[in-house]
């Protein structure tokens, strides 16, 4: 769940930039938040695959 506030924290501090500093367009601030939740989401699914692909590892070892 870290991941998603983080990306989408980034997402709209990116959207925010490119409104001000490139296009003054709402749209394009909302599609930057999207893409974040989206990274974040990603982000988050890899780490939990991580680890539970550890958490596997260590049940399965012989020592």
């Amino acid at each position: 769940m870290t991941g998603v506030g983080i990306g989408l924290l980034a997402g709209l501090l990116t959207g925010f930039a490119v409104e001000i500093f490139w296009k003054r367009n709402m749209v394009v601030m909302m599609l930057g938040g999207l893409v974040g939740v989206l990274l974040g989401a990603g982000f988050e699914a890899i780490r939990f695959w991580w680890r539970m692909h550890r958490f596997r590892a260590a049940k399965n070892s012989k020592f």
